[in-house]
């Protein structure tokens, strides 16, 4: 690998690094808060176990961070266009192109990685693979009729494919969790067996 192609991979990590950097300065507080609240008023419709208020505080969060990040933290009024360019990747500014598309990439992976650790119809492959899909388009969507951002079919792709991602991820994790589960089911099966029959 050429020192031009080291220097352009350091200078992407180092604009998507600031990138999530400057959004968690700028939001986590807000995401924070916003989690806390959201645990508080569903706890008292109904009680939940410490995992359960885990799992809403911090799909909570993510949802707020995901709606700061690209509606509310944009000027209104400033866009409003469709931009059927797939992939375009300018020479002048290649890393902030490549950064952007690997940011939208990231950006939906946690969707596809915890709907259906909460949500037992998202571990369906079928929902599990288009949830991305669906929410990547409704932001695309809400961007362009409140003239928040351009309506780009390659974010939608880049937002799916790391929501499908963030799933798979979920699938692997899951096997091997189930795998963990029968070997220590057997393993306790077979000492009962064992305790049963020394003790006879």
């Amino acid at each position: 690998m050429s020192e031009d192609n080291n220097i352009r991979i350091e200078r992407m990590i180092g604009q998507i690094l600031a990138d999530i950097l400057y959004y968690t300065i700028h939001y986590g507080t807000g995401a924070m808060t916003v989690g806390m609240l959201s645990v508080l008023a569903v706890d008292k419709i109904k009680k939940r176990d410490a995992l359960e208020k885990i799992y809403i505080g911090v799909m909570s969060s993510y949802i707020f961070m995901v709606i700061s990040l690209t509606l509310l933290s944009r000027e209104p009024g400033v866009y409003q266009a469709v931009d059927l360019t797939m992939f375009d990747v300018s020479p002048l500014l290649p890393v902030l192109y490549i950064a952007h598309y690997l940011e939208n990439f990231v950006m939906l992976m946690p969707l596809g990685f915890m709907l259906p650790i909460g949500v037992r119809m998202f571990r369906n492959p079928l929902f599990g693979m288009t949830a991305g899909l669906i929410a990547s388009s409704c932001i695309e969507l809400a961007q362009y009729y409140t003239r928040l951002g351009t309506f780009a079919p390659d974010d939608i792709i880049a937002n799916s494919i790391g929501a499908a991602a963030g799933f798979l991820m979920f699938v692997v994790l899951k096997m091997f969790y189930d795998m963990f589960r029968s070997v220590q089911d057997n393993i306790a099966s077979l000492f009962r067996a064992l305790t049963c029959s020394l003790s006879s």
